[in-house]
């Protein structure tokens, strides 16, 4: 069966928020064409405002949402459930390492972060699957979990960015350097032990 199933039809909510994105990504480059200052606060602040806006998001989601009314549980708690699979302080290290790529290294390849962000607040909004693991890990393969390692490796290897030969390192970029890939490897261990117990 294929991995990437199809999603059921969503709410009227779900449906006007895909057509006030694909209207916004329609109007903005010609909006940014006719105005220069407007271009210049777009690529200040963009990358500011989608940072904040994921690690809102993130903090509402593990935190504070909580199954009520039409919210069932396994949509309340779809970011805990993939915890699961990626420990809480590996998805705290993908978060970082999201935001550091926003602020220095947006506008290099925005596609990655706008994709991540986008696909992952689809998904955790409403899983849109039968609440059961087998099923559920459907929705994170294609992106989410491929995107954390990335994210997690950014954060961890962050003390290397933009290092050349003969340049004076501060200490905590040194310490960085060798402290976070070893917390990198040990995070990605505990994930494939995991993964390895499930599957048994």
């Amino acid at each position: 069966m294929p991995i990437m199933a199809p999603v059921s039809p969503g709410t009227g909510a779900e449906a006007a928020a895909g057509a006030a994105a694909g209207a916004a990504a329609g109007l903005t480059p010609l909006l940014l064409s006719r105005s220069r200052g407007l271009s210049r606060a777009v690529a200040r602040w963009t990358p500011w405002a989608l940072s904040t806006i994921v690690v809102g998001a993130f903090v509402y989601a593990y935190y504070f949402r909580t199954p009520g009314g039409r919210l069932a549980a396994h949509d309340a708690l779809s970011l805990r459930t993939f915890t699961w699979y990626v420990p809480w302080a590996a998805l705290i290290a993908a978060v970082a390492g999201f935001v550091l790529l926003s602020w220095r290294r947006f506008w290099r390849d925005p596609a990655l972060l706008l994709v991540t962000a986008i696909y992952s607040f689809f998904v955790f909004y409403k899983i849109q699957i039968v609440p059961e693991h087998f099923w559920m890990t459907r929705r994170f393969l294609p992106v989410i979990l491929p995107s954390a390692c990335l994210l997690m490796a950014a954060a961890a290897f962050y003390g290397t960015w933009g290092r050349r030969r003969g340049n004076a390192e501060p200490r905590m970029a040194r310490i960085a350097t060798w402290a976070l890939p070893i917390a990198f490897a040990a995070v990605v261990g505990s994930m494939l032990t995991t993964i390895m117990v499930s599957v048994r």
